[in-house]
């Protein structure tokens, strides 16, 4: 437990778990400020009971808790146990790793230590080794080292950062006011780790466009026929998350079973049940009796 009373300031540096009745405080009762924390836990588990808590019931002014985006990465292995040994990551078709055509278009990854910090993970060069994607299956993905092999061992796992796809970025139209498409610009160019998104394009015309991002009064909105596909958001940066999210949709959408594959397209079903609603205060209602959507039912989903 951290509980500052008057200005403390101090970093976690260690994965987390709180149990019932754990907490990370950095409230105020008095006249005395709330310290700062930076929580830079890779894993932080919370269970039911425990809490994150920044608030001020004095004259004080509370402090900061700031947990850091969690960086995206795959686990890389060495199978031993299946026919085909060998390098695999924990990712396939369900995550976004595409199907490539040729052996020359393939998924590249960075290879890093377990634990490297986020800043690490962005610089290429603090790499221990790099590797392309071999073959492609529904959760995993086989893999073949292509530099750094001997800093390798079979029997550790490591971390593998995605540099390169074999796919044709979403292509956005970004409008709106200047100050707020400049903003939009370099978070584009830094949406993977530090470096230019592989999702996301920008273009200069308008209809080359798949989406266009519009800025309004410090606001960006995401549009397709003139209809906005979220909510405003906030910032340039949740914006191109948002579009990203966007993209590693479409790419999943546009996936089709192979032709020898012996499931038709009529033997799925999905059932969608409206369980509840969420109201202006936020808070979730339940349907007594949920009622089961039809092929004529309306419906429109917000992304969040």
């Amino acid at each position: 437990m951290i509980s500052p009373t008057f200005r403390i300031a101090g970093d976690i540096n260690t994965n987390l778990s709180l149990r019932a009745g754990g907490e990370i405080d950095a409230s105020t009762s008095g006249r005395g400020n709330g310290g700062e924390i930076t929580v830079n836990s890779i894993d932080l588990d919370l269970t039911e009971g425990s809490n994150i808590s920044a608030q001020s019931t004095g004259t004080g002014i509370a402090g900061n808790i700031i947990i850091p985006e969690r960086p995206f990465y795959f686990t890389l292995s060495y199978d031993t146990q299946s026919n085909n040994k060998g390098w695999e990551i924990d990712g396939g078709v369900i995550q976004g790793i595409p199907k490539s055509s040729s052996a020359d278009e393939t998924t590249l990854l960075a290879i890093f230590p377990v634990g490297s910090k986020p800043d690490d993970l962005k610089q290429v060069s603090k790499a221990l080794g790099e590797a392309k994607v071999t073959k492609v299956l529904t959760q995993k993905s086989k893999v073949e080292i292509t530099q750094g092999l001997a800093n390798l061992d079979k029997n550790q796992s490591y971390w593998a950062v995605v540099t390169s796809l074999p796919l044709e970025p979403l292509k956005v139209y970004i409008e709106g006011e200047e100050s707020g498409i400049e903003l939009a610009q370099k978070a584009l160019e830094k949406a993977n780790f530090g470096q230019k998104s592989l999702y996301v394009k920008q273009v200069e015309n308008p209809t080359d466009a798949d989406l266009h991002l519009q800025v309004r009064e410090g606001q960006y909105e995401i549009i397709q026929d003139e209809r906005p596909l979220v909510a405003p958001i906030n910032n340039a940066t949740e914006a191109i998350e948002a579009l990203e999210a966007i993209a590693r949709w479409r790419n999943i959408l546009n996936l089709k079973s192979p032709q020898r594959s012996q499931i038709k397209s009529q033997d799925v079903e999905m059932e969608v049940k409206l369980i509840g609603y969420e109201g202006e205060d936020g808070e979730i209602t339940t349907n007594e009796n949920s009622d089961i959507l039809t092929t004529a039912s309306e419906l429109r989903l917000e992304y969040k």
